[in-house]
Parts: C-alpha cells; structure tokens; sequence
C-alpha cells in the first residue's frame, strides 16, 4: 500500500532547513541477552565508552543539528544518561556548535516499524533526515552523501532514500554475524533494485539458515535491463545501518503496519512496488569506515577494529568520547607500540605481557605475570596476579583473581572471576555475577543474577562467532 497524501506535506518539508537525525536506541533484539536484561544494548561500553556516544559523536561532527534518540527498553536509563551528559558537539569546533539531542520514549513498542510510526505520529521531522541505529560506529563523512541525496530529490521527491553501504570481502562481512546480502544496483545511477537476505550466510546469526527469508538463489527480473543497459549484481556491500531518508519514509511506514524491519520490510516491500513510484538508492563507502554492534560477535570485530585505528578520530588516545562511568569527562588514553592503550592512573605492570590491541581504564591494577592480548579492561578493575585475558571484555569494577583465565569472554561490571577459575570461549558474566574459585564456565555459558524471562531461551544465534580467543590479527 503507497504512502497517503498529506495536505501540505511539501511546504512543511520546505519550512526548515536544520539537519536532524533519528536515532534508534533499541536494537529490538534478543541478541545480548542476559545482559540487556539489566541495560541497554546503547549503554554497554565499547573500547570502554558506551556505544551511543560513537553514534552520537559521529552525527554532531557531520553537522547534525537535532537529534531525536528514540528509546523503548530501559528507556529510563538511557533519559538519564542524556539528560547528565556534556554537550555534543562538532568536532575541531572547540564546542562552539552543539547538537540538541532529544529523548523519544514509548515503552511499549517492539520494533524499529514501531518507532518509526511513532516518530511520524508525533510530527517532529519536517524534512529529510539521518536514519541511524545507536550502535553504528563510523567516521562516514556525511556531506557527500547529503549533497548527492539532496540532487535526486530536486530532480524527483519519489527518491525518498540514500542507504549507506560498505564494500567488504566476505571474510570481513563475516566477521559481523550478519547475513551476506544481494543487491542489483544501477551501475550509473547506483539505485538500488533488487535487496535480498542469502540464505545460510553470517554463521546463521539471524536464523537465516534454518528456513528464514533468504534465499540460496536469486532471480533476476528481466525488467530491470528494459530502461538500462546492464545491472550490478552485487554481493560485496554490508549495510552500515545509516540512510539518509525523505520523510515519505516515515508516513510509509505508517501507512504499512507490517513494516517491522527497514531492511527486510520496508527496503523489500518498497523495491517490490515499483509501480507506486518510490526509489532507494546506494551510497556506497569503501575508504571510510562503518559498522554496526548488531550482535556478540560484530561486538567483537568493532571492538578490535577500534583498537586497530580503523574508526579514527575515533579511537581511544584521541580521548574525544566519555568513558563509561567517567561523568561525562574526558578519557586520558595514551598510545603505546603494538596498538596499546593506558589511561593515566595506570600503574606500570611489572613482568606483564600486554601483547597487542589492548586498553586499560584508569585506576585499573594489573598484577605481576599477567598475559593480556586483544582484550579492553574497564576502570577500577582489579587483575591478579598471573591472570590470562585474551580476546576478552572486561568492564568496570570487575575483579579478576590470581591465575584466572579468560578466553572470549564478556564480563560485565561489577563481575568477579575467582582465583583459578576458567571462562572459555563465548562465556557471558552479567552484573554482579561472581564465579567461584577454580570454577570452569563451559563454551557460550551465559550468567546472571536476574531470573530469566520465557525471552532467555531464545535461540544463542550469534554464540558460534564470539568467543574465538584468537591473538591473530584483524588488518
């Protein structure tokens, strides 16, 4: 079903200029559980800063005047983290621009369709805007692809959407979880015209293996070649999860309550009628950086990716982002040989062994014989000595003791691991868990102290992916 008319739809888009961006908050997934029981996913650190801070950063350094943050799960903690935040504002500008960001709360929705319908319900987008989930990290500068959206729609309003998409090979859209798409492009025009989820791709990571809406074959329809000389069939692009978007987006999704999702509903559904005129398009980024925390293990590989200098300026020493639990100060990383980093009040380990890719929170300790590679420590946590951490997340407050071993694990704050105990790959400690002496978590155990819902037992889609303890390298 097309898009309603809306009396003076046009003057209203017409009427202001200021740039605005929604952020969706809620990843409306089961993916981080047990952890998201307790916060949300936006609030978990990253390389020890939540994860909405990258987001929201990264949109006030691209000119972003207004940000309306859209939060449904835990929707209180998200309000107050905003509301005792600094200011955000655009890079290199001493803090001369700043961006509003406004809380968007409906506790009650299930989707990101939901929150759209909502967004458009209480009629704050008056114009085109920047469609972005809470947990994209990027340094996408965005001028050109506002510039290039701004012309398709002067030239024709039925072009109501720019997807941003980064060229990967597969091995590096592996390392996401996600599931390998298909997209038929334009070659001149890049307009998307075909969009398809392959069956069995991303280590299953949405179940798409097992029966979902993929499909191990595509076919090709014949008129897409009637208006143009050949087609791009493309399987190397991931979606960044940012969209430059018309606000007949948002009055689309309205108008069509079985929009759920944006990729698999509204970008299918909107391909599949041609006839109502509406044109998506692809801009396309192969030198700059973005990706989404989607799940544990694309969790995994931004993390190191941020460690790697991949997502610059947005890596620790630039000390740019708040840390978790820091007040909303700034971070006081220093750079070291082999992509290390400490912050100040991180006294000197003696006899340690901090290989590569590691950040250290302040007033961390590190006890004497320790082995730590691919890993981030939060602050105030406390390692004994002996302790091995590989390819691990420790956040803050936690205590790890003598000899414990952590291999791809997730430890969330507040956790202690006991002297000789073992988390082997894919293990998940939730808050305030404590893992006694000598005891060994199995692969992919998840622990918490909060009774589980009918929710926990969800299928552990993306667990086969996170937890690899590898100490090989990412570039």
């Amino acid at each position: 079903m097309g898009a309603k008319s809306r009396g003076g739809a046009s003057e209203r888009m017409e009427a202001r200029s200021v740039l605005s961006a929604v952020l969706l908050a809620d990843s409306f997934t089961q993916r981080f559980l047990p952890v998201t029981l307790e916060k949300p996913k936006a609030l978990l650190p990253l390389v020890n800063v939540p994860m909405i801070e990258y987001t929201l950063h990264w949109l006030a350094s691209n000119g972003v005047e207004e940000a309306y943050v859209f939060c449904s799960s835990h929707a209180d903690q998200i309000k107050a983290y905003l509301d005792a935040s600094c200011t955000w504002g655009s890079a290199g500008d001493g803090g001369g621009s700043n961006m509003q960001v406004t809380c968007v709360v409906a506790t009650n929705c299930k989707s990101a369709g939901e929150a759209l319908r909502l967004v458009d319900q209480k009629d704050i987008i008056k114009s085109d805007f920047v469609l972005v989930t809470g947990a994209v990290v990027s340094n996408v500068a965005l001028a050109p692809v506002l510039e290039a959206h701004a012309q398709r729609r002067a030239q024709d309003r039925n072009n109501i959407m720019t997807m941003v998409m980064r060229t990967a090979s597969a091995a590096q859209a592996a390392r996401m979880g996600e599931p390998e798409v298909l997209a038929c492009l334009d070659p001149a025009t890049k307009r998307l015209l075909k969009y398809v989820e392959l069956a069995g791709a991303g280590g299953g990571a949405d179940g798409l293996a097992k029966g979902g809406k993929g499909a191990a074959s595509v076919k090709i329809d014949a008129s897409f070649f009637s208006e143009r000389d050949g087609v791009q069939v493309r399987t190397d692009l991931v979606d960044t999860h940012i969209a430059v978007c018309g606000p007949e987006v948002l009055l689309l999704f309205s108008d069509n309550f079985d929009y759920q999702s944006l990729q698999r509903d509204f970008v299918t559904g909107v391909l599949s009628e041609e006839e109502l005129g509406n044109k998506l398009y692809v801009h396309e980024v192969s030198r700059e950086y973005a990706a989404c925390v989607s799940n544990l293990r694309s969790y995994d590989a931004i993390s190191r990716d941020v460690l790697s200098r991949w997502t610059f300026p947005f890596v620790p020493d630039t000390n740019l982002l708040p840390p978790s639990g820091g007040g909303g100060a700034a971070s006081t990383f220093r750079y070291s040989r082999g992509h290390v980093y400490l912050e100040a009040q991180v006294p000197a380990p003696r006899g340690n062994s901090l290989v590569s890719d590691v950040a250290v929170g302040a007033l961390s300790t590190i006890g004497d014989g320790c082995h730590i590679a691919q890993s981030t420590i939060g602050r105030h946590v406390r390692i004994g000595k002996g302790a091995t951490i590989i390819g691990s997340y420790v956040h803050d407050n936690v205590v790890v003791g003598d000899g414990a071993s952590l291999v791809g694990a997730f430890v969330c704050e507040g956790a202690v691991v006991g002297p000789g105990a073992a988390l082997l790959p894919g293990c998940i400690v939730s808050f305030g868990v404590v893992v006694g002496a000598k005891a060994v978590l199995p692969h992919h155990a998840r622990a918490t102290l909060v009774s589980p819902s009918a929710a926990l037992h969800a299928p552990r889609t993306d667990a086969d992916g996170f937890g690899s303890g590898s100490e090989e390298s990412d570039d």
